[in-house]
């Protein structure tokens, strides 16, 4: 690591920095508290064994960068091809409470389904053990995603909305809202976080106040979103024109 000039940081999972790519050696993970890093960990030099402590199969391939094999223990490349995400050890899976949001991060950005028998796995999840910090770093992956619908829909499904903002789901807007998110998906670019926030603030009638009361997100989002010009009922030149020159 020294001689690629890779740079370390974490002090419970270490991991170095190269470029693009996380690099750190394969390990087991045994759970000791509740907390987010509860963890002691121990390397190993078995394959199967490191990939145990993976999330989802699509993020336990391997590859030997020196002949290029693959090694794909939990079909993992299978789960792509069926554009899936799947848990590849349910009961390891509940240790990292982060997951779930992770799960629909992936969903947002990749137009994958969730597994329909990990689902019920991770709506039993508790998350109040995260930090806001953490919450948001996971969120903030899902609102740049291109698939924010599919964010949308397990957000709801696996009751996100009252476990990370303590907001009670509007049913009988969840088509409006959804069918935006999916239809109006041209108009989002990489840089618009505040979109989804914004989407379940005007077409899912959730309040902006109630959005910020868990002070999960940063001042950014507080002053943008607010600060969010409002389309009026009748849409005439003389708005178009106005809105241009902004």
């Amino acid at each position: 690591m020294l001689d690629i000039s890779a740079n370390g940081i974490g002090k419970s999972f270490f991991v170095y920095k190269y470029n693009n790519i996380d690099i750190s050696l394969a390990r087991q993970d045994n759970k000791i508290s509740n907390k987010h890093n509860g963890f002691i960990v121990s390397y190993v030099d078995n394959e199967k064994e490191a990939t145990q402590r993976r999330d989802f199969t699509i993020n336990s391939i391997m590859m030997n960068i020196f002949t290029k094999k693959v090694l794909d223990i939990n079909n993992g490349l299978e789960s792509i091809k069926n554009k899936e995400i799947k848990i590849i050890n349910r009961e390891t899976f509940k240790e990292d409470s982060l997951r779930v949001l992770r799960a629909v991060g992936f969903s947002s950005r990749l137009g994958f389904k969730i597994n329909k028998e990990d689902l019920q796995i991770l709506k039993n999840i508790d998350l109040s053990n995260l930090s806001h910090s953490r919450v948001l770093e996971e969120l903030e992956k899902m609102f740049k995603g291109d698939y924010l619908h599919f964010a949308f829909y397990y957000f709801i499904k696996l009751n996100l909305l009252e476990k990370v903002f303590h907001i009670k789901n509007k049913k009988s807007e969840f088509l409006k809202t959804y069918r935006i998110l999916r239809n109006d998906k041209y108009i989002i670019n990489k840089n618009n976080k505040y979109f989804f926030l914004y989407i379940l603030s005007t077409a899912h009638k959730i309040p902006l106040k109630k959005i910020f009361q868990q002070n999960i997100l940063s001042k950014d989002y507080k002053y943008n979103l607010k600060n969010q010009i409002k389309k009026p009922n009748k849409i005439s030149n003389a708005f178009l024109y106005a809105l241009s020159l902004k």
